[in-house]
């Protein structure tokens, strides 16, 4: 293991992402984190992402969407909506659709 549990669990706490299954059922993780139990089923029912010549272009702007939907400068569906425009526009760039 290339992670001690103690640096883990730190940065975890700290807000940082889950490199390690136990995390998301850890009590004082959840305590100070409280939608890690949620977390877990996302990362456990995800669907693999899109890979084609523009992906990180797509990935830049989804993510930049879900930061702003998530700190209410936008509204979810609006950037939900942003976010598909974006992967439509970059698709058809790249041959994938009309």
């Amino acid at each position: 293991m290339i992670e001690s549990k103690e640096i883990v669990k730190k940065r975890a706490l700290e807000g940082g992402a889950p490199t390690q299954g136990w995390v998301f059922e850890d009590a004082d993780i959840i305590a100070k984190r409280p939608e890690m139990p949620q977390l877990k089923v996302l990362v456990a029912t995800a669907q693999e992402f899109p890979t084609f010549t523009y992906t990180v272009d797509f990935v830049e702007s989804l993510g930049r969407e879900l930061n702003l939907a998530v700190t209410g400068q936008k509204d979810a569906k609006q950037a939900l909506d942003t976010a598909a425009s974006d992967f439509n526009k970059l698709a058809a760039k790249a041959g994938l659709q009309k």
